[in-house]
């Protein structure tokens, strides 16, 4: 996460919104993700522009992490709905809209949106 000479909550970059679906238990619910900047080098000054994250740099018990959140990273231009004319909340939300992705805490999971010689279909 990012710093200017001492720990400074990233910037938020979109919230994205996900609707699970209801169950016989359980009923539909909405969960609301903040996906934050991600800084190069976690310099402040740095902010990249196609990478994101939904680690805000905190544990669950709300204290700055200390550990490396690298592994929480993503790449927009990786999304299977990425298109340069878009924004990048709405590449991510409609991906989220046609199941090319999941969320588990704080990662996001990409289906491909053409599959390469090396994967199966």
């Amino acid at each position: 996460m990012p710093w200017k000479h001492e720990w400074v909550d990233p910037e938020i970059a979109f919230q994205i919104v996900i609707t699970k679906p209801s169950t016989p238990r359980l009923a539909a619910s909405v969960w609301p993700y903040e996906v934050y900047h991600v800084y190069k080098d976690e310099d402040y000054s740095e902010r990249l522009a196609f990478w994101y994250t939904l680690h805000s740099g905190y544990d669950p018990d709300g204290n700055f992490t200390g550990h490396d959140t690298t592994h929480y990273h993503f790449d927009i231009r990786e999304v299977p709905t990425y298109d340069e004319n878009l924004s990048h909340q709405d590449v991510l939300q409609l991906a989220i809209k046609r199941g090319l992705c999941t969320v588990e805490d704080c990662f996001i999971y990409f289906e491909r949106a053409h599959p390469t010689p090396e994967t199966t279909q």
